[in-house]
């Protein structure tokens, strides 16, 4: 029987240039980049190395390029960066300013939904905008 995979918002499968890349780096040339021996410095080097290459191809800063382990992380990463609208002010314990205003669709990331509902809670306004039957929001309505 002929699998189909349905959950490409989840994972997708991974080229195979890119997963042969990766493979070095679960083997033996594997070392964690926060740490100061040899094999953590050399996988520093490559994650440095990463960030600038893509960075270079989105004609991007270097240091504008953040990896995350997974959607949710980088969600929520994105609700406490100062340059993205100052929501990071919105998760503070100080008290929040009648105009903030925050869009979301309808059919976000539970992650993006749970702190959208948390910030509604503090007096944030939250919008949840429809999308159509392709999930697309229509911009005009």
């Amino acid at each position: 029987m002929k699998k189909i995979y349905l959950d490409y918002a989840s994972l997708t499968p991974i080229d195979k240039k890119v997963l042969r890349f990766m493979r070095k780096y679960e083997g033996i040339q594997y070392g964690n980049p926060s740490a100061i021996y040899t094999s953590g410095v050399n996988a520093k080097k490559v994650l440095e190395n990463a960030r600038m290459r893509i960075a270079s191809i989105l004609c991007a800063h270097k240091d504008e390029i953040i990896f995350t382990a997974s959607g949710t992380e980088a969600n929520n990463l994105a609700f406490n960066l100062p340059e993205l609208n100052n929501l990071s002010e919105l998760n503070s314990a100080s008290p929040i300013q009648k105009n903030k205003h925050i869009i979301v669709s309808a059919i976000e990331h539970s992650s993006i939904m749970e702190r959208a509902k948390a910030l509604e809670k503090r007096g944030v306004g939250v919008s949840y905008i429809d999308v159509d039957e392709k999930g697309s929001v229509d911009l005009l309505k």
